[in-house]
């Protein structure tokens, strides 16, 4: 009964972690896509930054941990929460298999950290197709994790 507990809070935990990342992502894509566009942003400069922060911090940890992964023979990651090396596992995953969705490739973890760090000089029409990306890697994670919550697998 303990480990079940425990369980279902990790699984909670890892959703509310891909919400926020989630809810980073979308905010960095509707400055970059406003900036394409030419249009004057709204938000304000202090909650872009803390977004751009939040998710430079999350793709520096997954990318340490799907390459601790890669590094493994059995791709396992130790010391880490089991969810979130799942995540990082699934960057690795053959992505020529028939009926896999696609996923993000590994380096792209290393280019979107780079775009990151590049603050209002990025690339906004790159980053904007970076973060599209990885937003639907986190989605499809975060539905297996909501799945689990409520009791719907």
């Amino acid at each position: 009964m303990e480990s079940a507990r425990k369980n279902d809070w990790l699984v909670a935990q890892s959703l509310e972690r891909s919400l926020d990342i989630i809810s980073a992502i979308n905010l960095l894509s509707i400055h970059s896509k406003l900036k394409l566009a030419g249009i004057a942003d709204t938000t304000p400069p202090e909650q872009t930054d803390a977004a751009r922060k939040a998710l430079k911090e999350f793709v520096v940890t997954l990318s340490d941990l799907v390459k601790q992964a890669a590094e493994s023979a059995d791709q396992v990651t130790f010391g880490a929460d089991p969810r979130l090396s799942s995540l990082a596992r699934r960057f690795l995953v053959d992505h020529t298999q028939s009926g896999a969705l696609p996923l993000c490739r590994p380096e792209e973890l290393d280019d979107l950290k780079l775009l990151l760090e590049q603050g209002e000089t990025t690339d906004h029409r790159l980053l904007a197709e970076e973060l599209s990306r990885l937003r639907a890697v986190l989605e499809q994670h975060s539905q297996a994790d909501a799945a689990v919550i409520f009791n719907e697998v």
